[in-house]
Formats: C-alpha cells, structure tokens, sequence
C-alpha cells in the first residue's frame, strides 16, 4: 500500500515510520528542515520497551508528495487544516483520507476544501522526539478510526498499531479534548506531566475545568 503523511511532525512521522516498518511504501510530507534525518531513518520506541530501527523514508517537501497514493492520513495541527487543500491536485479518485488530529471538526473541513470524503480518526497516545531522528511513544492509547477498507486496517495491523473502529467517532473527538483540557494546566505548572498529576491541587483544576467541559457539552 502507498501512503502518504500530510504533517511530518512527531505523530506524523511516529506513524509514518511503524507503517513503513509493516511494510507499506510511505511517503512523508513536511517541512524540508526534516529530510536529513528521514533520509538516515528514525529510531521508534515505546513505553512498553518496543523499539524499531526503519529504513530511509520517503520525503516530499509539498503536496505532491501524495500523488499516486492509495492512502493520505491528516497529521497536520488543527490550526493547519485547510493548508490541505494543496493536495487536492495530487489525489486519486476515490481513495481513503483519514485525519489523524486532534480537535472536532477537522475532517469535515478537509472533505469541504479537498471536495473528498474524509473519515474521522484520532491519536490517543503521545508522542514526543528524543532526538532529530529518534520518537518515543510515551503513553498508552489506541489509533481511532471511522469505518475503512479492509486494506487499510491490514496495513495498519502488520505495523503494530491496529485500528479501533468506531461508526460514530464524535464521542471519541470529544473524550480526547476532554483529556487534552490539562495541556494548558501542565504548561502553566512548569512541571513535567507526571509530577504535576500527583499534586491535588492540579487535579482539582483539572477537575473543575472538565466539569465546565461537561456542562458545555
């Protein structure tokens, strides 16, 4: 199968390089500041002590990058989705597009601009670089997804990271925001995640801002 990642950064490339690793044929997409390290390619470990070493991977600086692709997943931040727009020249009739972001109304908005179908999709886990050509997975957390071929679920099961579907994916857009509502707390903690966690007190804020989430919904 072959893939191409719109958004290179550490979710983009994180998945990007275990589907690579299964076997797919990938091409990543993003910021040229980034092909150096794709070229030698990335080292990819987890919490659960799995580590994988890929191959070169494939780069393209723009959006072409997705021509010929037979699968384009949506790395890109909230902020960046309609930058997408740039693929719709490079697409194939008919083929599957997943947005892997977090947020609520990211694959509407990429069905509206590309003209395509979009299937929701979320990212439960985190992942952060350790280096310019390493990726951790720091957390447990499953990849989400809408309904897709068969043909994708199998690319994404021989790459160790199988899709839950769900028919109705706006419940899990939403849990994921739920969680995400500690971003701002722990930023403004100054403390890593873990410590900041163990004190009441930043529970308590978390508390109160995810009880104010839920009044919202």
């Amino acid at each position: 199968m072959k893939i191409a990642v719109f958004g290179a950064g550490a979710v983009g490339c994180y998945i990007g390089g275990q589907l690579a690793a299964g076997g797919a044929e990938v091409t990543l997409i993003g910021r040229p500041r980034l092909a150096p390290a794709l070229a030698r390619g990335l080292e990819l470990t987890d919490f659960d002590g799995g580590r994988v070493r890929t191959g070169p991977l494939r780069f393209a600086p723009g959006a072409e990058g997705a021509a010929g692709a037979d699968l384009v997943l949506i790395c890109v931040k909230s902020r960046d989705t309609e930058t997408a727009v740039a693929l719709k020249a490079s697409l194939t009739p008919g083929i599957p597009i997943i947005s892997l972001q977090n947020g609520i109304d990211n694959a509407a908005t990429l069905a509206r601009v590309l003209e395509h179908p979009v299937v929701p999709g979320m990212v439960a886990f985190n992942v952060a670089w350790q280096e310019e050509d390493a990726l951790h997975r720091g957390t447990g957390g499953a990849l989400h997804s809408g309904p897709v071929p068969d043909a994708v679920k199998g690319a994404f099961t021989a790459a160790g990271l199988p899709l839950q579907i769900h028919a109705d994916m706006a419940p899990v857009l939403w849990a994921k925001l739920m969680l995400n509502l500690n971003n701002a707390i722990n930023a403004l903690s100054g403390l890593p995640l873990r410590a900041q966690l163990e004190q009441r007190d930043y529970r308590r804020c978390l508390a109160l801002a995810q009880e104010e989430f839920l009044a919202l919904c």
